[in-house]
């Protein structure tokens, strides 16, 4: 068998491609001759032309769509221009499109971008186009632009929000005077002064408060047993001394 060394389709719509199992759209329905040519190793060739038929549904069709942003404009504010175009089902993978702007329709080409941002310096109504070529179909769509006076747009409302303010609780201060305590002076009686051991003395003790009143009762120092001296000596009561 004989190596092949090349290939060359002629599509027959002018697209010619050289791979041995291409994938080609046509842009419109129609009847086309579509030839192949092979190359062997020893420079034989060999040709075969068919016919084929493409209907209206099989056409890699693409449809100019666009839009822009803001609708209300004033002269030399930016609009933005979105194309909204993509190849259709039939086309194959991969199919690109091409971008062609023009925003004021003089028939100059301004920008090739998808997406593209422009100004208008006066006011006044513009027709900005979009043509998009896709696998050599074409599609062309046209939209009014309306600059209008900067007298005439409408602000949007500002809305305010009212600014709450806590109402303040005035505070009573409260000052509060501590007395002290009034001094309590106590006096110790003894009866009798002098006692032998083993007898016992009774110690009279008044408490007297500056305001009047007091109060009474009996108390006996840490030496003495229910009222009673156990030896003799001094004993100490209240700052009273007792001598036994």
């Amino acid at each position: 068998m004989i190596p092949i060394t090349g290939f060359r389709w002629d599509f027959g719509d002018g697209q010619t491609c050289s791979l041995p199992n291409p994938v080609h759209a046509y842009a419109s329905a129609g009847t086309y001759s579509v030839g192949q040519v092979v190359t062997f190793d020893n420079g034989q060739t060999c040709e075969e032309e068919k016919q084929i038929t493409v209907s209206e549904s099989g056409v890699c069709n693409c449809t100019a769509d666009f839009t822009f942003a803001p609708e209300n404009l004033a002269p030399g504010e930016e609009v933005r221009f979105i194309g909204q175009s993509a190849p259709g089902r039939e086309c194959p993978p991969g199919t690109t499109i091409e971008w062609a702007w023009d925003f004021t329709s003089d028939g100059s080409v301004d920008s090739n971008e998808q997406n593209p941002v422009h100004s208008y310096t006066d006011y006044g109504t513009y027709r900005a186009t979009l043509t998009i070529t896709c696998h050599g179909f074409v599609s062309t769509l046209t939209k009014d632009v309306t600059v209008v006076n900067d007298t005439q747009i409408t602000p949007s409302p500002t809305i305010t929000t009212p600014t709450m303010t806590p109402s303040m609780t005035p505070t009573t201060t409260s000052t509060t005077t501590l007395t002290p305590p009034p001094q309590i002076t106590l006096r110790a009686d003894i009866l009798p002064l002098s006692v032998t051991p083993g007898t016992t003395s009774e110690i009279q003790v008044t408490a007297e408060h500056p305001e009047g009143g007091s109060l009474e009762g009996t108390a006996i120092t840490p030496r003495a047993v229910n009222g009673t001296f156990e030896s003799a000596g001094n004993s100490t009561v209240e700052g009273m001394t007792d001598t036994v």
